[in-house]
């Protein structure tokens, strides 16, 4: 019998350990190379979703993709898909596809290529959002303060204050009637605080309405519906041409004198005379309004931080003369004003019965027959409003 030498053993053993992991690396690859081997369609490139109302705008970018005849796009883990059909390309091409009847929500999508041959790009995955129902019940039409008539020269002007813009408004509207009757619709965007309005019809009824975007980088605005604003029925009367006639008394070197009256400045003021001997109540002023008025409204505003004037009335008549035992036309109008002996508040508006022809004048005194630090007085401005 021979004997098989220790080399040779050797040698079978290594040969047997070989062809058996050979066999094992083979059995891990069949799977790969039984249908022969995996070609790749070439993938999208630069794919975004953009926001929309109940829909999605899905945009992409082929590169030189002569053999590619669609892009399948699968969303709700696959239960949902839109294959869509392209043109073949040999450049760079965008292409832009509305998703359509989109649930409200966000999204995962996987997109992919298929070619001509059936051949399959790898997987790509992205996030859209659709907004709905759901994000416009969350939206309000931005704050608008309440609008004011104001009299410039022989035109009314409108003026609408806006509050704080959220940082999702895009813009508003106003609908008003113009004059003719035709309806008009003007755009205020979002960083306007005030908007002024010279052509409404009197009367018009004035609307608004918001717009929002919810992304900066979306399809769809949603606007509201829209709101009937508050305008103040009294126009404030355009005091440019106006004259402080006559005063009981002042101290010009202490706020401005009698022009202050008028002047549209807050920080100046008619004082009472100071200089001895100093002027004792009451203190009166003669305002000439040009023309006769029909006064529903009047804002009396003390000296900022100074609670020495305390009441205050009015008076209209066509004679400027101001002694009532010489003009006994003077009439009354309005309440007393009575400010507190506090320096809050500043101002005080006395509401007047309209109409009443009686209070339809050319002159208004101002008359304030105490003090609360006696004997001094002092009023800052003097606003009137009315009716045509």
């Amino acid at each position: 019998m021979k004997t098989i030498k220790k080399s040779s053993l050797l040698f079978i053993v290594l040969t047997a350990l070989c062809v058996s992991s050979c066999e094992n690396m083979m059995d891990v690859h069949q799977q790969f190379i039984e249908d022969g081997e995996r070609i790749r369609a070439p993938k999208v490139h630069d794919m975004q979703f953009f926001a929309g109302e109940n829909q999605i705008l899905f945009r992409f970018m082929l590169k030189t993709s002569p053999n590619v005849t669609t892009v399948d796009v699968f969303w709700n883990d696959r239960a949902d898909s839109l294959i869509i059909p392209v043109t073949p390309t040999t450049g760079l091409d965008t292409f832009k596809v509305i998703l359509p009847n989109m649930a409200e929500k966000s999204y995962t999508f996987e997109v992919r290529t298929t070619d001509s041959y059936g051949h399959h790009s790898l997987v790509t995955t992205g996030v859209g959002t659709a907004y709905g129902t759901m994000y416009r019940k969350s939206l309000s039409n931005r704050r608008v303060g309440i609008g004011t008539m104001v009299e410039v020269g022989t035109n009314i002007q409108v003026r609408i204050p806006w509050g704080a813009a959220s940082t999702n408004l895009v813009q508003n509207e106003i609908r008003y009637t113009a004059v003719g009757g035709a309806k008009q619709v003007i755009e205020v965007t979002r960083t306007d605080a005030l908007t002024s309005i010279s052509d409404a019809e009197a009367g018009s009824l004035f609307e608004s309405r918001s717009w929002f975007l919810p992304d900066s980088v979306a399809i769809d605005t949603f606007k509201l519906a829209w709101d009937t604003l508050t305008i103040d029925p009294n126009i404030f009367f355009d005091r440019t041409s106006w004259e402080v006639l006559s005063v009981s008394d002042e101290q010009v070197s202490d706020g401005g004198g009698k022009v202050s009256l008028i002047d549209g400045n807050l920080g100046t003021y008619w004082h009472s005379q100071t200089a001895a001997p100093a002027a004792v109540p009451p203190h009166w002023a003669i305002i000439d309004m040009k023309a006769s008025k029909n006064i529903t409204r009047i804002e009396i505003y003390r000296r900022t931080n100074n609670s020495d004037a305390k009441t205050v009335q009015y008076f209209v008549s066509d004679d400027p003369e101001p002694d009532p035992v010489l003009n006994t036309t003077w009439v009354q109008i309005g309440s007393d004003v009575v400010f507190p002996n506090t320096a809050s508040p500043q101002m005080l508006p006395t509401d007047i019965p309209s109409p009443n022809p009686a209070n339809i004048r050319r002159y208004l005194k101002i008359y304030l027959p105490d003090s609360n630090r006696s004997p001094f007085t002092s009023i800052a401005e003097v606003y009137v409003f009315g009716r045509y």
